[in-house]
């Protein structure tokens, strides 16, 4: 009752998400919360970045698939499927939710490593188990795997332009770490205003 209550808010027809499991469905909620301050996840740097790939005629090559995606985000238990739903619904019904993907946009168009990095420590969230869990699949365990397929791209003798997630990009499991331990030289650039 809560995900069709909050489905209504962010303006979805009524069965838009009917056909994904709960996680999937709050999941999305989540990314649409920005909407209304003008981050709408339609406009995502992942979907500009591949449309500019393709009006270059740049290759563009996909790191992971979206099953494997779907399969990531879903709870091993269906207790831990309540659990993260619930916990998420109460981020987004608080307005949490929206803060730290406030604090996140905010974050990466200054590209504030720093800040970043802190994620934990600023994002006021104690997440339970099953989000803790969650975190740990999304990041930590597919990062070995993107790191894998960027350096495959490498080694095929290409330029390789890799785009993703900021919170990939931070810790001791983050992109830069797995790249530098494979051999590469990892340089951050900053751009100015």
């Amino acid at each position: 009752q809560r995900l069709a209550k909050r489905i209504e808010f962010e303006c979805l027809p009524a069965g838009a998400l009917a056909s994904f499991s709960p996680e999937v469905q709050v999941t999305a909620l989540s990314a649409l919360t920005g909407r209304r301050e003008g981050i709408d996840p339609a406009y995502g740097i992942d979907n500009f970045l591949a449309g500019f790939a393709r009006g270059g005629n740049k290759r563009v090559v996909s790191l992971e698939t979206p099953e494997l995606q779907l399969k990531l985000l879903k709870m091993p238990t269906p207790d831990a499927t309540i659990e993260f739903v619930d916990a998420a619904m109460t981020e987004l019904e608080s307005g949490r939710g929206l803060q730290t993907l406030q604090r996140i946009f905010k974050v990466w168009v200054n590209g504030d490593e720093a800040d970043l990095a802190r994620y934990a420590q600023w994002c006021d969230c104690t997440p339970p188990e099953s989000e803790r869990l969650l975190m740990k699949r999304m990041l930590d365990e597919r990062n070995p795997g993107l790191a894998d397929g960027i350096s495959a791209l490498h080694e095929a003798g290409g330029r390789v332009f890799a785009a993703v997630g900021s919170l990939h990009m931070i810790g001791p499991l983050g992109l830069p770490a797995l790249m530098a331990q494979r051999g590469y030289s990892v340089e951050r650039i900053a751009y100015g205003p």
